[in-house]
């Protein structure tokens, strides 16, 4: 063998055999097979796992929905609580004000009976009620008041002694002699000093705020009460200015009197600082001044009363409210209170609740009593505040929230339970199935093995006898490719030995004898065709088979490519013209359909060559095989339910969409060999097939695409069919975006199938490389034109002629090697053989001699052989460095057999029987070409 040679083809095939070589993930392809041969030892462990492990998702999945539960239902508790606490603390609050205002009340009526009833200033301060101890009781009822006096306001001096005497007299007519009203002191009867003393007289008073007598008042005036609700008393005739806390009280009345300008809208009372009673209890001084009704710029006196705090809370709760603490504060003092069952229990001075991280500090609601009550401009204003306690929310706690969660967590392992029972019950039934799967695959395997196998060594025989009767009665070759071998050193001779017909006798031979020869030639010819036709519908039985179940387990893929639909159409058809024929049936093609308005339209027949350039660069993107396949089995089914004298016509009609046009968006469609087309949607085109043969009823037409349905299978089909392939191509059309339907008229008048595919305009100029040669069109018409000049069988057999390759053939059968070795040799290429892939491997690389190995261009190879399969030699090979092209020859079809082939290293994988025309399709597509320049020896 020339060497430069070989160099030449290695190197123009091993970037193609790379780029298709799946080498690196052979090994985790036979780590899957030897894993599944393992399935059923380690099933019950990995069973196991998955149960633990979804137990454990339960577990955790419990604790998370289960904390969850609590958290939600414990802040909805939480929630509930904050609005009841708000709630009541809201309405608790204005009750406190509303009853703080209320109990003033008395005193303001008190102040308006007086002015009104002494209403002009020169009677002051000689004015006496009379029954006004009545009255202030009454007044104290009704506004739930502690106390009531009368305060007039009283210049030292001579007015002092006047009114002293004054209201002496009035209080010996009205209680006796004997009233006990007031003290002896240094002026006599008065009752106006501190300990007998007056410092009043000298401008003094004594300021609780200082806790002694101090020189700050403005104001020169003395406050005796000279009525009372309790009558006569110890208190009558008091100097009340003179009293700790009232002082700094009064003059703030006198300092709003004296910016008020006599507007009798401004209400000058005031509430005095706290006051610790006798109880320890705090409570506070009130004062309402009192203006004559004539003279409302002159104060006159004052009505004296007093708020006990603890009474002005007691009544803001209902009696079932419990754990919320009250503080009633002023700038600088502040006392507690808690609330137990609706009653305010009072806890002591300062504010006990309120201190650094205590957690209700943020839930306190405040309000203030006497903003609208009283007088603040001296600083005595008094501030309710509220705090929840955890006795208050307490009672809105109860033990859903750990019930919810203890009941989430039992639900998951109730849950998990009748999850076990149920996967415990139905493991077998799952383990049956799982197993029942597996044998079926296992057996789809076996029989497509057995089966094509020895399909593979008849179909090749029977090639093989067509050719040596046709050559032994003088018919030219069926061979359809032919190789530009040279010439061999002895003629190959053939597979059978049948005997030449003797030399010519000078004797006249009758013209009957002729005739029976010719027939008897026919009819042999014919015998082996009709066993030819049969092996290859058995493998067709096979591949429906195969193509169905990867329709039900959606494992069937589209090998996506660019394709003339129109003149695949007219090539399928022609391909049917034999056997047509042979039943008288008359097949006609009608793509008139296909040409645009305007063009001229011949007799109602065109070929795809007479349609438009515009028409043909309307393209399907598929899968060639599979549109092929359906194109096939319409065909075969009309020829068969069609009777001898019968017509067939195929029709092509391109439909337009509403959005055609060339204008369309252009979409980008990746193709499975790894490139892509750029390409605009341009309606459909309608593939009808319309025959005159039996029909069918409605009944059938419903039914027609369903799986394993066949009609009047003895009459029509001869027992032939698998029932599949309508359901097979109609499921195809749907993978490709098109519909797949059938129409007829009922028995006896013919049926139509009818099938859309979406078509793509694609030009020339968009054509991805690969696909250029094969489907450009009338690209140059220099080319046309000298092709138009040669006849038909130089066209022909320029097309069909190859170099010769070197091809290595291996395969365990004997029988399958002889035979394809001897299709390949009579085509004029040079082979080799191998018993099984240790033998392939030693003659591609070499037997260790140091000898040269010959460089083969293709390597045909088998799956299961013994001492070492073929994706085992073709991994070794790969590993090596060989680059040769190796396609796989195997019985065994499975989608995950050829990946696993393809993985280790194989080019293609082509199924048994072996077809010489799909495995020259191959050389082309991959560009193989010749390196064996001389014959093969050795």
């Amino acid at each position: 063998m020339n060497n430069s040679t070989a160099t030449s083809s290695r190197s123009r095939t091993s970037s193609r055999s790379r780029d298709r070589t799946g080498s690196s993930s052979c090994s985790t392809a036979a780590r899957a097979r030897r894993t599944k041969k393992k399935k059923k030892s380690c099933f019950f462990p990995s069973i196991w796992t998955g149960r633990i492990l979804f137990l454990s998702c339960l577990a955790a999945s419990a604790a998370i929905l289960g904390y969850f539960a609590h958290n939600i239902i414990s802040n909805s508790e939480t929630e509930l609580a904050t609005q009841q606490y708000e709630s009541i603390a809201d309405r608790a609050l204005q009750a406190a004000k509303q009853e703080t205002i209320h109990k003033t009340r008395g005193a303001k009526v008190m102040a308006s009976i007086l002015s009104n009833r002494f209403p002009y200033a020169n009677e002051w301060p000689f004015v006496l009620l009379e029954g006004y101890e009545e009255i202030a009781t009454d007044l104290i009822q009704a506004s739930d008041g502690r106390a009531m006096g009368f305060c007039p306001l009283i210049q030292p001096g001579e007015e002092y002694e006047r009114f002293e005497a004054f209201a002496y007299n009035y209080f010996n007519a009205t209680f006796g002699p004997d009233h006990n009203i007031g003290l002896p002191g240094i002026y006599g009867q008065a009752n106006m000093s501190d300990g007998g003393k007056f410092p009043d007289r000298d401008g003094r008073y004594f300021d609780p705020l200082v806790g002694a007598y101090v020189n700050t008042s403005k104001y020169t005036y003395l406050s005796p009460m000279v009525q009372h609700n309790n009558g006569n008393g110890s208190v009558i005739m008091r100097n009340i200015r003179n009293d700790r806390g009232r002082g700094p009280t009064m003059d703030r009345m006198m300092d709003c009197f004296a910016t008020s300008d006599g507007n009798s809208t401004t209400d000058c009372s005031v509430i005095s600082s706290f006051i610790i009673s006798g109880s320890g209890q705090p409570s506070a001084y009130i004062y309402q001044p009192i203006s004559p009704k004539h003279n409302r710029s002159k104060l006159t006196g004052f009505i004296s009363g007093a708020i006990q705090w603890q009474e002005t809370l007691t009544n803001i709760f209902s009696d079932q409210v419990s754990g919320i603490d009250m503080v009633i504060s002023t700038a600088n003092q502040s006392f507690s209170y808690t609330v137990q069952q609706g009653e305010t229990i009072f806890l002591g001075e300062g504010n006990r609740h309120s201190y650094e991280g205590n957690k209700w500090n943020p839930y306190q609601r405040s309000i203030s009593l006497t903003q609208d009550a009283f007088d603040d401009r001296g600083g005595f204003s008094y501030t309710l505040t509220l705090y929840p306690t955890d006795e208050m929310f307490d009672t809105y706690r109860t033990k859903n929230p750990s019930v919810a969660a203890f009941g989430v967590v039992l639900i998951i392992i109730f849950t998990s339970l009748l999850f076990l029972l149920f996967d415990c019950l139905n493991h077998k039934k799952i383990q049956e199935k799982g197993s029942l799967l597996e044998a079926k695959r296992e057996f789809m395997r076996y029989v497509s093995h057995e089966v094509r196998t020895p399909l593979n060594t008849v179909c090749m025989g029977l090639k093989l006898l067509q050719e040596d009767l046709q050559r032994a009665f003088g018919s030219s070759s069926s061979s359809n490719t032919t190789v530009a071998a040279p010439q061999q050193k002895e003629q190959v001779k053939p597979l059978f030995a049948i005997a030449a017909p003797p030399p010519p006798v000078p004797v006249e031979q009758k013209p009957q004898e002729s005739d029976d020869q010719a027939a008897v030639q026919a009819s042999v010819l014919q015998l082996s065709e009709d066993i030819l036709l049969s092996a290859h519908a058995a493998v067709g039985v096979l591949n429906d088979f195969l193509n169905y179940d990867k329709i039900e387990t959606k494992s069937l893929k589209l090998d996506l490519s660019v394709l003339n639909i129109w003149q695949e159409l007219e090539q399928t058809v022609n391909g049917f013209k034999v056997p047509a024929d042979a039943k008288t049936i008359d097949l006609q093609l009608d793509l008139c359909g296909g040409m645009l308005q305007g063009d001229d339209v011949e007799n109602g027949q065109k070929t795809a060559n007479d349609l438009p350039l515009a028409m043909l660069e309307r393209r399907v993107i598929g899968d060639e095989a599979r549109i092929s396949q359906v194109f096939r089995n319409l065909l075969s089914n009309a020829l068969k339910f069609t009777k001898e004298g019968g017509t067939i016509t195929v029709g092509a009609k391109w439909i337009p969409s509403p959005t055609t046009s060339k204008d369309a968006a252009e979409d980008t469609v990746a193709l499975s060999n790894g490139s892509a087309v750029t390409a605009k949607p341009m309606g459909l085109i309608e593939v009808t097939v319309h025959d005159t043969g039996e029909g069918m009823t409605e009944e059938q037409l419903d039914t027609v695409f369903a799986a394993g349905v066949q009609f009047n299978v003895n009459a029509l089909q001869k027992g032939n069919g698998s029932g599949l392939g309508m359901y097979i191509a109609k499921e195809i059309m749907a993978q490709h975006g098109g519909l797949l339907t059938a129409e007829s008229e009922g028995i006896g008048k013919g049926s139509t199938f009818i099938m859309q595919l979406p078509l793509h305009y694609i030009p020339d100029d968009n054509l991805p490389d690969n696909l250029v040669q094969k489907l450009r069109v009338r690209s140059d018409p220099t080319q046309a034109e000298s092709d138009s000049s040669k006849t038909d069988d130089e066209l022909q057999s320029e097309k069909k002629i190859f170099e010769p390759l070197r091809i290595l053939v291996v395969d365990d059968a004997a029988t399958n090697r002889k035979l394809l070795r001897r299709m390949l040799e009579r085509r004029g290429h040079i082979c080799d053989e191998a018993q099984d892939g240790a033998e392939a491997v030693q003659k591609v690389l070499g037997d260790g001699t140091g000898a040269e190995a010959p460089y083969f261009d293709t390597i045909l190879l088998d799956f299961l052989m013994p001492v070492m399969n073929g994706p085992d030699a073709v991994k070794r090979l790969r590993k090596a460095g060989c680059d040769s092209f190796v396609v796989g020859i195997t019985g065994n079809v499975l989608p995950e057999d050829i990946a696993h082939f393809k993985a280790c290293g194989a080019n293609e994988v082509l199924h048994k029987p072996v077809d010489l025309n799909a495995l020259s399709a191959l050389w082309m597509e991959y560009g193989i070409s010749g390196s064996a320049k001389a014959d093969y020896s050795g």
